[in-house]
C-alpha cells in the first residue's frame, strides 16, 4: 500500500466506552448540529455525569476530532487493504472492497455525516490530517482501477472519472437507504458491487 504520511501521535481512542460515547455524540451532532450540542447533552445520552466524559476526552472538540479521525483511520486500516489481498482476481477484490465500504459507511453513518459537515470546526492541522486520509483513499482506489485498465481487466476510457463515479455511487447510498425497506444493507452492497464492477468498469469475465 502507498505510504500515508500522518501524525503518529494521533490515534483513534478505540475502546468499548469511547466507541459508545462517540456513537452518541456523532448522532447528536448529526441530528442537532455540532454547535448546538454541549457536553451535558452528550452525557445525558450516554447516561453519565458530564464530568465523567472528561476522563475519556478533553472536550467536545476532541470528540469531533476523534469521530473524524476514527472513521477515516479505521477505514484506511481495515477496509482499504482488501484491494491488496492476494486471493481473488482484481475484479473480485474490488467487489469485496465495495461491499465492505458500503456496509461500513452505513454502520458509521452518523460519524461520516458529522465529519463531512463539521470538519471545518476543527483546527487546520487536524482538518489536514483527516483530509490526508481521504485523499490517500482516493489515490489508492484510482490507481487500483487504472492498473486494472492497463492490464485489461477493466474496460473504461478514464480511470479517474470511473473512480469518482464509483465513490459517488457508494457515498449516495446513505442518503436514501431505509433499513425498514425490502432490502438489507448487505443486499444493497452486493448489488452495487456487481453493478459497479460489471457495468461501470465492464470487468472482463
Amino acid at each position: 500500500m502507498e505510504e500515508l504520511i500522518h501524525n503518529p501521535n494521533s490515534r483513534f481512542k478505540e475502546t468499548s466506552r469511547s466507541l459508545e460515547i462517540l456513537e452518541e455524540a456523532s448522532r447528536l451532532f448529526y441530528e442537532n448540529g455540532y454547535g448546538h450540542v454541549g457536553m451535558r447533552l452528550i452525557a445525558d445520552a450516554v447516561g453519565v455525569r458530564a464530568a465523567t466524559l472528561y476522563h475519556h476526552f478533553n472536550g467536545k472538540d476532541d470528540m469531533l476530532f476523534q469521530i473524524a479521525l476514527g472513521v477515516t483511520q479505521t477505514f484506511i486500516e481495515r477496509i482499504l487493504p482488501t484491494l491488496e489481498e492476494t486471493d481473488g482476481s482484481r475484479a473480485e477484490r474490488l467487489k469485496a472492497f465495495i461491499r465492505q465500504h458500503i456496509i461500513f459507511r452505513w454502520q458509521r453513518r452518523y460519524w461520516i455525516s458529522t465529519t463531512l459537515r463539521d470538519l471545518k470546526a476543527l483546527p487546520i492541522k487536524q482538518q489536514d490530517e483527516v483530509i490526508g486520509y481521504l485523499r490517500h483513499y482516493q489515490d489508492i482506489l484510482r490507481n487500483f482501477i487504472q492498473a486494472g485498465i492497463d492490464e485489461g481487466t477493466f474496460h473504461t476510457q478514464n480511470g479517474t472519472l470511473a473512480g469518482l463515479a464509483l465513490i459517488g455511487m457508494i457515498h449516495g447510498i446513505n442518503d436514501w437507504f431505509n433499513p425498514s425497506g425490502n432490502l438489507t444493507i448487505e443486499a444493497v452492497a452486493d448489488m452495487y458491487a456487481d453493478m459497479a464492477v460489471d457495468n461501470l468498469l465492464r470487468a472482463a469475465n
